[in-house]
């Protein structure tokens, strides 16, 4: 067997292996134990589907906060914005909110999108970071207008404009 041949059958055997975890994490099927070994797992994939599969569980989860938090600092940006946006739903929101604002003013366009949809979603307890989605919002727009403008298609800031407009509205309150 060549090496080619040697790849190829290890990037299958990921991909299945991800799939199946995906799979179990939206049947449920994977409980918190489970899923708190699986965040130390090397490929970044299974993390975010055992940081999905938490998230999902809600309040269930309260136990794997330690285990999420060491998940902030994680090499994958999906791995620590999905961690940050569970441990805030959990309460526990100093640092994971830090994580999601540096996403969402980071340079990753899918890290920006992704961050402003956790800070949509969390509505209300993204409030001490209003400024900073407030700020984050107004580049998009000024961003959007210049593309509008020079009639560019840029879908990334349209995305976080869009996830972040009902932050923005909730948060004026």
């Amino acid at each position: 067997m060549d090496r080619r041949n040697v790849d190829n059958h290890a990037v299958a055997f990921l991909q299945l292996r991800q799939q199946r975890l995906a799979e179990k994490v939206r049947r449920a099927h994977v409980d918190r134990v489970e899923q708190v070994k699986l965040l130390d797992d090397v490929d970044p994939a299974v993390r975010y589907w055992a940081v999905v599969g938490l998230l999902a569980l809600g309040d269930k989860a309260a136990d794997a906060a330690d285990a999420l938090r060491a998940r902030l600092a994680d090499t994958a940006p999906a791995v620590r914005i999905e961690a940050a946006w569970a441990l805030s739903g959990l309460d526990h929101g100093d640092k994971a909110l830090a994580v999601l604002l540096r996403e969402l003013e980071g340079d990753n366009p899918h890290a920006r999108i992704r961050a402003a949809r956790a800070l949509q979603m969390l509505g209300e307890k993204t409030r001490s970071g209003r400024e900073s989605i407030n700020r984050a919002f107004q580049d998009c727009e000024r961003a959007l207008a210049d593309h509008w403008r020079n009639k560019t298609d840029e879908k990334y800031d349209r995305y976080v404009w869009c996830a972040l407009g009902p932050a923005v509205k909730a948060l004026a309150k």
